[in-house]
């Protein structure tokens, strides 16, 4: 996946985040030789998809999607991202606790069947999240 190309992927979502703070982030690269080692050995498995279920204003996308799109492409997984907003019947098929926790990697196989998914935070942060949130005066 080549950002700098207009109709790749990666360069439509740059364009709609900031593109300094996405280049910081899709330069993390898995740096030790183990983990390099594990994301490479998926380069075998032409038949793995990823969906990546997301909108362009929310905090956890705009952290956490170039990373997934370098481990992607360090994988050579072929990925896709829709758009909320766009995709609404999609993004509910994949809710978390009931609401569209976002991003949400979905792991696909050749057939289109489901074979994993990442996405929720983890409890730890959401319990911190779920205190704030309940103490928000309205």
């Amino acid at each position: 996946m080549d950002a700098r190309r207009p109709e790749s992927i990666l360069y439509r979502f740059k364009q709609s985040l900031q593109p300094a703070l996405f280049d910081s982030m899709h330069g993390l690269v898995p740096g030790r030789h183990l983990e390099k080692a594990f994301f490479t050995a998926l380069n075998n498995r032409s038949n793995l998809h990823c969906l990546i279920l997301c909108t362009d204003w929310c905090p956890d996308v705009i952290w956490n999607v170039p990373i997934l799109f370098r481990v992607m492409e360090q994988s050579s997984i072929s990925t896709e991202v829709l758009l909320m907003e766009k995709h609404m019947e999609t993004m509910d098929l994949f809710l978390t606790d009931g609401g569209r926790a976002q991003p949400s990697a979905v792991f696909l196989n050749g057939s289109g069947d489901v074979l994993g998914r990442w996405g929720a935070r983890p409890a730890y942060i959401q319990a911190v999240m779920d205190r704030f949130k309940k103490n928000i005066p309205r």
